[in-house]
């Protein structure tokens, strides 16, 4: 009977200590998210949820329309965060080819299906 309490005790702390590792985690990847959108620009992530290291345009931004930032290549970006002011246009194969799809800030995209592969950023 011992036996079987001091497993049911070292179970029910394995799922609490997995709770609380959860829960730290969250709060971290909410704290990272916010600073994210405080900071004007466009972040660009490798991977869903906002993960890995950011490809970030938050310096040298564009000051009107006509001003357009440009990243082309074999990116292949998951997700993003736009803050306001400013918007884009995405496109799922380097050059500004293939499927085009537009986005105003403020936007948070979690996952995309299609990866992005070039942009063209200006202001709003």
């Amino acid at each position: 009977m011992k036996g079987s309490t001091i497993a049911i005790i070292l179970f029910i702390l394995c799922v609490i200590s997995i709770g609380v590792f959860l829960g730290v985690r969250m709060m971290n990847a909410k704290k990272r998210k916010e600073q994210f959108l405080n900071t004007p620009g466009v972040h660009f992530f490798k991977e869903c949820n906002y993960g890995g290291k950011p490809l970030q345009m938050v310096e040298d931004l564009p000051k009107t329309e006509e001003d357009v930032g440009i990243i082309d290549g074999s990116m292949n970006f998951k997700s993003f965060i736009l803050t306001r002011e400013y918007k884009m246009d995405t496109y799922n194969e380097g050059g500004e080819k293939g499927v085009k799809i537009s986005y105003t800030g403020p936007k948070e995209v979690a996952c995309l299906d299609t990866p992005i592969n070039s942009v063209r950023f200006t202001k709003a």
